[in-house]
């Protein structure tokens, strides 16, 4: 049944890391803001939870029901918090719906093209090592080379494996969901984190827009609109409109969801309040990025240890 299958599917993506910022998590958070941080930490959490099942002799295809019902019980710290929802303001959802639904329309010729979605290199490359998870294997190998080690960070794959049974998909194609569901995890993060740095409602709504579409919009032009010898000095094109990562299937999304939701808890002021607390959960997430895509580790650490030395200095 399609409904169970997806219904599946969000509990596995969003719920893993639930359990540590409804049951652990700083009293600062409201009930949106811990949904969101679990939900960026949930794909770690859950390659650690597969991990754990299946070191205790469970086969993949029955470990993905188990965690799908052990994570299903975090809905109830979730439903007891729920009293604590605040309705977003006008400004917000306004700005939600322009924005989320002007990148959903934008992207929806390409995910809505199941031949330029499942036949693609990125696609077939980066479900290799999902069907190698689903096979049974806990120590990846290279797929175009045996007895290789796989040097790529495969935490995410796990993640994506788990999903891809859950949605009874195979993973070259049900990437597509992952990255919506996760396109909707970064706009909620970043109009946290926007609130945060002190813009109102209505401009934290519109501020990932810089995101999903900045970064260099200059060069983004330049390569599609001027000549080679012009462009060829307009900038990587792979980070000129960032929002094309969520075309193909790529681990860096998890990894850079973490480092956002790291972001939202070292801006906070009242760091020290709850210093266990803020101090635990900012850690576990930057080990979460170095699990998941080790090459943003280092300015995840830096950002990190900068905060709590500004917060040492300034501590009166």
């Amino acid at each position: 049944m399609p409904f169970l299958r997806f219904a599946e599917f969000l509990l596995l993506a969003c719920l893993p890391g639930c359990w540590v910022t409804f049951c652990a998590g700083p009293s600062w958070m409201k009930w949106a803001t811990r949904l969101l941080v679990g939900a960026a930490l949930s794909p770690v959490l859950l390659a650690a939870q597969l991990y754990l099942v299946r070191l205790a002799g469970l086969p993949f295809e029955l470990a993905v029901p188990l965690l799908a019902f052990l994570n299903a019980l975090t809905l109830i710290p979730v439903v007891r918090n729920f009293r604590k929802l605040s309705l977003p303001y006008i400004g917000t959802s306004l700005a939600a719906c322009l924005v989320l639904g002007t990148t959903f329309l934008a992207l929806a010729p390409q995910y809505t093209n199941r031949y330029a979605v499942l036949y693609s290199t990125h696609a077939w490359m980066h479900a290799a090592p999902d069907y190698m998870v689903a096979n049974g294997d806990m120590l990846l190998e290279e797929p175009a080379l045996a007895g290789v080690r796989l040097a790529y960070p495969w935490a995410g794959y796990m993640f994506q494996a788990v999903l891809s049974y859950a949605l009874d998909s195979t993973p070259a194609y049900s990437y597509i969901w992952t990255n919506l569901l996760w396109m909707v995890i970064f706009y909620g993060l970043f109009v946290a984190l926007a609130k945060e740095m002190g813009l109102r409602s209505f401009s934290a709504g519109l501020a990932p827009v810089w995101l999903f579409f900045g970064v260099n919009f200059v060069g983004e032009l330049l390569h599609r609109v001027a000549p080679r010898y012009i462009a060829r000095f307009a900038g990587e094109f792979r980070y000129a409109t960032w929002i094309w990562y969520f075309i193909s299937p790529s681990q860096m999304l998890f990894a850079v969801g973490m480092f956002l939701a790291m972001l939202l808890v070292l801006v906070r002021p009242s760091l020290w309040a709850e210093p266990g607390k803020n101090l635990a959960l900012a850690a576990l997430l930057l080990l979460g990025i170095g699990f998941v895509y080790p090459v943003l580790f280092p300015a995840a650490a830096v950002l990190f240890a900068g905060r709590i030395v500004v917060e040492l200095i300034t501590f009166d």
